[in-house]
């Protein structure tokens, strides 16, 4: 199934890890989270349930700007809404930073 709707219906997208905590190195990579709302299509299909992209290709395309010239690799999650509430309620550390 294509992802293509990911771009048009991400609500929130922030840098996480070693950059957000102003751990980051001169080598560091670039960390990138976010939040999308799957299209009714997507989130009622009964055969393929989203619940996260990977290193989706529009977010390092978004951002050239924070990619580091001394490691251009851009890692990124972005959660289907409800996972992430519910990742959330359980106090799951990743989301909570």
């Amino acid at each position: 199934m294509s992802q293509l709707w990911i771009k048009n219906r991400t609500i929130f997208l922030t840098i996480h890890g070693s950059q957000a905590f102003g751990m980051a190195t001169e080598s560091s990579d670039v960390d990138l989270k976010g939040v999308c709302i799957p299209p009714r299509a997507v989130r009622d299909d009964l055969f393929h349930r989203f619940e996260q992209a990977e290193n989706a290709p529009f977010v390092a395309e978004s951002f050239p700007t924070l990619r580091n010239p001394l490691n251009p690799k851009m890692e990124s999650v972005i959660y289907d809404l409800k996972k992430y509430v519910q990742l959330a309620a359980l106090v799951n550390p990743t989301i909570l930073e």
